[in-house]
């Protein structure tokens, strides 16, 4: 299965234990593929940055 994720769920994800943690965690186990469009990357790493303070 494939799956893309807006930049929300991966935030969350990210920075957040919950749902979207579980999502993430059952992606990097091999559940499924993710998959991230180069504009939703770029807006990920531009929100990582700006509000939670991590470096590029």
């Amino acid at each position: 299965m494939r799956v893309v994720l807006d930049t929300n769920i991966f935030i969350s994800g990210l920075n957040f234990s919950g749902n979207e943690r579980l999502v993430l965690e059952l992606a990097r186990r091999g559940r499924f593929e993710l998959y991230l469009s180069p504009f939703i990357l770029q807006e990920t790493v531009g929100v990582l940055t700006r509000k939670f303070g991590w470096s590029e």
